[in-house]
C-alpha cells in the first residue's frame, strides 16, 4: 500500500489516541468522517495497522520495576534461537523481545513487581537455556514513549 500525506497524518493522530471519533479526526486531517473511516478500514486490511491496543502503565498494575536485558546465546545456532524464543514466548513478564545486532543477540523489556521476582523470573527463563550472558539495566524514568513517526 503507497501511503499519501492523508495517511501519514492519520497515522500520526491514531497513534496518540486510537478512540477518536471519525468525525474528530476528520477535523484533525482536514478530511469527512467516511473519509477517515475507509482509510483507517484500509490501513488495517494492508497491515500497516497492526493492532488497536491500550497502553497500560505498568506501575499503576503493581510492576513497579521495569528492565532492558540485553542477552547473548551461547552458540549461533538456529535451535539455540528456536530455543530461547520459545521461552521468552511463554514469559508474560517480558514485554518485548527483539533480535538485535551488536555485542548481545537480544534485546528484552521486563516489567516485574520487584527485583525478587526478576531473580525468579531470570532462573526460570535463563538457567539450562541456550543463554551464555545476560546483562540487565534498570530503567530509572522513562523519558519517551515511542510512536512511529510518519514520514512525508
Amino acid at each position: 500500500m503507497l501511503l499519501d500525506a492523508l495517511d501519514h497524518a492519520i497515522l500520526q493522530v491514531v497513534q496518540r489516541d486510537n478512540q477518536i471519533t471519525h468525525e474528530a479526526l476528520g477535523a484533525r486531517v482536514g478530511l469527512s468522517p467516511s473519509s477517515c473511516r475507509r482509510r483507517l478500514a484500509a490501513l488495517r486490511k494492508a497491515g500497516v495497522i497492526v493492532a488497536d491496543v491500550a497502553i497500560v502503565d505498568p506501575g499503576k498494575i503493581g510492576l513497579n520495576i521495569t528492565l532492558h536485558v540485553l542477552v547473548t546465546l551461547d552458540r549461533d545456532a538456529a535451535e539455540a534461537h528456536r530455543a530461547f524464543r520459545a521461552i521468552v514466548a511463554t514469559a508474560p513478564e517480558v514485554l518485548s523481545c527483539h533480535y538485535v545486532t551488536g555485542p548481545a543477540d537480544y534485546l528484552a523489556t521486563i516489567c516485574v513487581a520487584s527485583m525478587a521476582e526478576y531473580e525468579a523470573m531470570s532462573d526460570r527463563l535463563f538457567s539450562g537455556s541456550p543463554v551464555q550472558r545476560v546483562e540487565t539495566m534498570v530503567e530509572m524514568r522513562c523519558v519517551k514513549r515511542a510512536t512511529m513517526h510518519s514520514a512525508v
